[in-house]
């Protein structure tokens, strides 16, 4: 009877790893761990921080953009984009390809993919990378019975002159949604007095008249109405 050959165990091949084995012994938890931080629906100003490209486990194609929201109330929230060049139950690898190439021609500004080749796909993703563009993306919070996420969506790059020009500065009156301290969800609040010189406002909360000083512009969010309730 032939003999199997059986796959060596986790710690047969720990034998051939030399001194890792002791060294990482010593690690330590230090209590750290990586969730998703909360971030309403809605669309936001990000900075383009991570560009990449490669297979994963199952020698699948993919690649991946990691954003941080760079203006607002969630301002140093990340998020990321994924593409898996796979097949799936709802999408063909086609299918795959071109939500990817759409995701590129936003995040490149370039229109024609006809001729485009896998090498260049790489290149592309590297100069990405590279440059970190600002870019204009959507987030659509989702919850199923066994698991939760977020989608996020590529709408287009935004320069930084047209940043500026589309900036928001705030008016007596003006309500605009904030998240105060210690507090979860973002409220209405009405504007009052506005210091141009150190860009803050005097805040209301527009339920109770809660007011609130020297509330930096950035960390306003969206521009609700401009009618003073009280």
């Amino acid at each position: 009877m032939p003999r199997t050959k059986e796959n060596p165990g986790f710690a047969s091949a720990m034998k051939n790893i030399g001194d890792a084995w002791d060294a990482s012994r010593k690690v330590q938890d230090n209590g750290g761990n990586r969730e998703q931080e909360p971030i309403d629906d809605g669309t936001y100003v990000a900075s383009l921080t991570t560009a990449r490209s490669g297979t994963d486990k199952n020698g699948n194609a993919y690649a991946a953009f990691d954003f941080e929201v760079s203006r607002g109330e969630f301002e140093g929230v990340s998020i990321s984009k994924f593409h898996s060049i796979s097949a799936t139950d709802w999408r063909t690898v086609e299918q795959s390809l071109e939500s990817l190439f759409v995701d590129l021609q936003r995040l490149s500004g370039e229109g024609d993919f006809s001729e485009v080749e896998p090498t260049e796909i790489e290149d592309l993703v590297n100069e990405l990378n590279d440059e970190k563009p600002t870019i204009s993306v959507g987030v659509k919070n989702w919850k199923s019975e066994k698991s939760a996420g977020i989608n996020v969506y590529i709408n287009k790059r935004i320069d930084e002159g047209t940043l500026e020009e589309e900036e928001v500065v705030p008016e007596d009156g003006d309500i605009f949604m904030w998240t105060a301290p210690r507090t979860k969800k973002p409220a209405e609040f009405v504007v009052g007095t506005v210091d141009e010189d150190e860009e803050t406002c005097t805040l209301s909360r527009v339920k109770d008249g809660k007011s609130f000083e020297d509330v930096p512009w950035g960390h306003l969010g969206e521009l609700v109405d401009n009618d003073n309730p009280f």
